[in-house]
Formats: structure tokens, C-alpha cells, sequence
């Protein structure tokens, strides 16, 4: 079983009565902390139509671990790059042209913080993306599209905000191509709802390793995890 097989696959109803949330990294963020790097899945951009070398020279991901945020905006400054994706415990994605990242990370790791490159060279989530929003957008609201049940909450990955509207979250998708994502605000948001599970959608399972770390008094979980899908159906009608 692919894991395309389970994004596309309708899972069952839920009982009314379990708060569970379902997380996705399906795009952009498969690289969210430092897993699931490198996998080759299809970019949005590419799904647009859009060239990657149209919207970008090389650039690159990196990551940088226990700096401070006053230190680190000094670092993006002066190395030109930007925030990513900023997950809790200090830990950023950033991005900009590669060597701008090699220099950044070199600098923040005699600092006394943890770095590293991330397997994707292309500069996600930053400014330098800024031309792919609006093709995707239009590539995005020509796809079939399904109202937000009203028993349901929806709350875009990039911040937290919760989405009412199949257009809104068309939209927020598309932006955050060229801008950063705060998975530390969407984990304190499913906090403040009351979630008691979560599932993450996948690609790899690097969602569930990081809300079970911010939230270590739900269940976490990861598609990923389950041998079939008809396994990943059961849990999912039963839990």
C-alpha cells in the first residue's frame, strides 16, 4: 500500500464523542523538523505546471536547533535567508540561495546550536517562491473540492487559523509556498481545542513524532504506521 493510496482513500465517520485530529504533511512540509527529508514526492509547483527554475535559482533547506530567536534574526539578516518552519523547542527550517544556508548554519553552529542541510533544494516557504502562489492558487481552485462539514474543525497546518470555507483553505495552501509555516502555533491550537488523538496523514511520520513531543498527554500516530489501509479504516472507526 502506497502512501498515495491512503490520502486518497475516504476514511469513516468518527464517533461525535473523540476529539481527533488529523494532521497532513502531504505538502509542503514532509520535511517538517528533520524527517522525512529528501522524498521525491511531487512539489505544488509542479502540479501548477510552474517551472521550479521560473520561480528560483538553486536554493536549499537547512535547519538550525537551540538558537535563540534574536541570534537566529541576526544569522537570517546577515546571510539573506529566511524562516521556513518554525516548530516548538527552537527548532527552524530555513531557506534561501544554498550557499547563504551553508554559511548561515556553519555560523549558528559555533554559536553552540545544531545544524544541518536539509535533502531539499529548492528554498520552500521563503520569498523566493513568491511567483508560484498565484498559479497554484488558480491550479488549486480549478480541483475538485468538498464543503467543510459543519461537525468538523478545520485548521490551516502553516498557523492555526481555523478555516471555514473550502476557498479560504484553497488559498491559505497555496500562499504557503512562499511563506513560513508555524507548526508550534497549529500543535498550541489543537492544545486549546481539547484534541486527544492525532493522526498524522503522512508522507513519514515526522508530525506524530513532534505533536507527541509538544503534546505528551494525547496519542499520537502516523498513517505510515498502519500495514493496510482497511487496518488504518478500523482504527479510524473505532477509536
Amino acid at each position: 500500500m502506497g502512501r498515495k493510496d491512503l490520502r486518497l482513500t475516504k476514511l469513516p465517520e468518527q464517533r461525535p464523542d473523540t476529539p481527533t485530529c488529523h494532521l497532513s504533511s502531504l505538502w509542503p512540509s514532509s520535511y517538517a523538523g528533520t524527517g522525512g527529508l529528501g522524498n521525491g514526492k511531487p512539489r505544488p509547483w509542479r502540479v501548477a505546471g510552474i517551472s521550479v527554475s521560473s520561480v528560483e535559482r538553486v536554493g536549499r533547506l537547512g535547519y538550525v536547533r537551540g538558537l535563540d530567536r534574536i541570534m537566529l534574526d541576526r544569522l537570517l539578516e546577515k546571510h539573506h535567508c529566511e524562516i521556513a518552519i518554525r516548530n516548538p523547542d527552537l527548532l527552524f527550517v530555513i531557506g534561501g540561495a544554498e550557499p547563504d544556508v551553508i554559511a548561515l548554519c556553519d555560523e549558528a553552529a559555533t554559536a553552540g546550536a545544531r545544524t544541518g542541510l536539509l535533502a531539499v533544494k529548492i528554498a520552500s516557504h521563503t520569498s523566493r517562491l513568491a511567483q508560484a502562489c498565484a498559479p497554484l492558487h488558480q491550479a488549486l481552485d480549478a480541483s475538485k473540492r468538498f464543503p467543510i462539514s459543519a461537525q468538523r474543525i478545520l485548521l490551516a497546518g502553516g498557523d492555526g487559523e481555523r478555516i471555514f470555507t473550502a476557498s479560504r483553505a484553497t488559498a491559505k495552501l497555496a500562499r504557503q509556498v512562499a511563506h513560513p509555516i508555524d507548526w508550534a502555533a497549529t500543535l498550541t491550537a489543537l492544545s486549546e481545542l481539547g484534541i486527544t488523538r492525532v493522526l498524522d496523514l503522512g508522507p513519514g511520520h515526522a508530525l506524530a513524532e513532534m505533536a507527541q513531543a509538544f503534546l505528551p498527554s494525547i496519542r499520537c500516530y502516523a498513517a505510515d504506521g498502519f500495514h493496510t489501509i482497511e487496518d488504518l479504516r478500523n482504527w479510524v472507526a473505532h477509536e
